[in-house]
């Protein structure tokens, strides 16, 4: 894969010859493979490829017009983007963003191996983790799992002189498990940027035991005391409620976060980062959609709201850099870390005496306000003590607000997962209900 230069460089020539004051361009082109597999056999599989162009263009006056579309039809999208421009408010500082030294090498986010992955190994992984659920327990059915993969080539130029350009892989497994005799479904993923971080994890086997071990639940009765996030669980709420750290967001107070203003609402131990250049990670980049390389930001620290992330436009009214966390129509989280603790679970558990309600799935996420945070999620959990879990229940939901609760925090484990682009502790808590079910 190589960027098209050239071919940039002369849509570049083509829009300051029509009359625009400055220009960019930014280029996407994927390639790579996808199969289905359903019961033993393969469903559908082949190659995919995409390819994206984005033109900004910038008159006198500094308004500004975007298209966006295939590269073939690059002559039209310049058409659309100076007629776009027309009805544009003007914006005296309007523009691409200057030279900023972007990093595209040593980022962890493109395996070399790529070109030498055979389409039988892809097809192997989607086929052994399938067959490993429904080996597990012969009442396990499973549905579709999916292996889709992929190779990325990012280049932005724009009239300013900058040239960003990287390469970029991407893998991801994804599978759905049922139990016969029960409504057990469940849905999980494997993501990461290396071959070996999907083909060397058992996702359908962890799969199979959860659902076997889900469908003995019993029903729950409304549970009085201390809840353990672990992980996985953390992790998905600080995903569903990251967007909502926009600068825009915040000084409106039109998010959670926002609505927080600079008070400390929560345990001082809870601190977020968001990081666009780790090594590895889901979201890493060299450079964003307007060319901008990632900063990291600390978004909670000390328990209170920090930064939030920065477009071109709003840096410049604040004369400050912008944060790189801009994609083609939207500003949003990078990866995020959550600052995990020193010790284990079981031995949080053990120091504190008593037990905790440890949720161990939740079936349905739309429960989540992300105006407000308030909770309501049907889930599965169980008692879990240092000594370890008891059975499975059922039948409740997790109910009260994450910020509220997050503010009574127990303790941070040091235990820590990935889900995405999210690392995240255990955390232990009080302030949220278990209720049974309507």
């Amino acid at each position: 894969m190589n960027l098209p230069r050239t071919q940039l460089n002369q849509i570049l020539e083509s829009a300051t010859a029509r009359g625009a004051k400055s220009a960019e361009v930014l280029y996407e082109e994927e390639q790579g493979f996808e199969v289905t597999v359903r019961r033993g056999k393969i469903e559908d599989q082949g190659p995919h490829r995409s390819e994206i162009l984005t033109v900004r263009i910038w008159d006198e006056e500094g308004r500004e017009g975007e298209a966006t579309g295939p590269m073939a039809m690059a002559d039209h999208l310049l058409e659309v983007a100076q007629s776009s421009a027309i009805t544009a408010l003007p914006d005296a500082e309007g523009g691409p963003i200057g030279r900023l030294p972007a990093h595209t090498r040593g980022l962890g986010i493109d395996d070399r191996r790529y070109a030498q992955i055979e389409d039988q190994d892809r097809i192997d992984v989607a086929l052994d983790d399938e067959r490993a659920a429904r080996a597990a327990d012969r009442r396990v059915q499973t549905g579709p799992f999916v292996y889709r993969d992929g190779r990325t080539l990012r280049g932005l130029i724009n009239t300013g002189g900058v040239i960003h350009e990287e390469l970029s892989t991407r893998f991801r497994l994804t599978g759905d498990v049922a139990y016969a005799g029960s409504d057990i479904e469940l849905k999980d993923e494997f993501a990461s940027r290396a071959y070996a971080g999907v083909c060397s994890l058992p996702l359908g086997a962890r799969m199979a035991r959860a659902a076997k071990r889900f469908a003995s639940a019993g029903q729950g009765q409304a549970v009085q005391g201390r809840v353990l996030l672990p992980p996985q669980i953390t992790a998905r709420l600080i995903a569903l409620l990251a967007p909502g750290f926009t600068h825009e967001a915040l000084s409106t107070g039109t998010s959670v976060w926002g609505k927080l203003g600079s008070e400390r609402a929560m345990d001082p131990r809870v601190h977020v980062l968001d990081d666009g250049a780790l090594s590895g990670a889901w979201n890493t980049w060299g450079f964003d959609d307007r060319g901008v390389p990632p900063v990291p930001l600390t978004l909670i620290k000390d328990g209170a709201v920090d930064r939030s992330f920065l477009t071109i436009a709003e840096a410049r009214a604040q004369a400050t850099r912008p944060s790189g966390h801009q994609t083609r129509d939207a500003v949003g989280p990078r990866n995020l870390l959550v600052r995990a603790g020193t010790r284990s679970i079981a031995a949080i558990l053990s120091e504190i005496g008593g037990d905790a309600f440890e949720i161990e799935h939740v079936f349905d996420w739309s429960g989540v306000d992300l105006g407000t945070a308030e909770l309501d999620l049907p889930i599965i959990g169980s008692m879990r003590t240092a000594k370890g879990k008891a059975s499975p229940v059922r039948g409740l939901r997790l109910r009260g607000n994450l910020i509220a609760a997050l503010g009574k925090v127990v303790d941070i484990a040091g235990d820590t997962d990935r889900w995405r682009h999210v690392d995240a502790p255990g955390i232990l808590l009080d302030g949220l209900e278990l209720v049974v079910a309507d």
